[in-house]
């Protein structure tokens, strides 16, 4: 006597099995593609921005009005350490700006009225 399982073998069309196999490779495929794209993309956010392009930024606010003096004095003296550790001058003290110093970095003061002349 013959076996279901004889008669289901002998019936079973091998294009679909192939066909089934590739589909089952793309998806794989498909899904460690994602994954690495969201693994460099989850890098490349973790980078961001260093404390030099941040200070420049906050010093564009400064200059523009938006941060007051002693805002940007502030934030500043935060980011030192952190421009210290990226460019590996770890050892150097930390420099406290004194009251009798101009702006640093030639940042001159705003207008009153918060308005530059053009």
């Amino acid at each position: 006597m013959i076996g279901h399982g004889t008669v289901l073998l002998g019936r079973l069309d091998w294009r679909i099995v192939w066909a089934s196999l590739g589909l089952v490779g793309a998806l794989i495929l498909g899904a460690i593609v994602i994954s690495m794209v969201e693994r460099w993309r989850k890098r490349s956010d973790a980078a961001g921005l260093g404390a030099g392009d941040q200070l420049s930024h906050f010093r564009e606010l400064y200059e523009q009005g938006v941060l007051t003096k002693e805002e940007f004095e502030q934030i500043r003296a935060q980011l030192a350490g952190k421009l210290r550790e990226e460019l590996h001058l770890k050892d150097a003290p930390p420099a406290e700006p004194s009251a009798t110093e101009s702006p640093p970095l030639n940042v001159t003061e705003p207008p009153p009225n918060g308005l530059r002349p053009g």
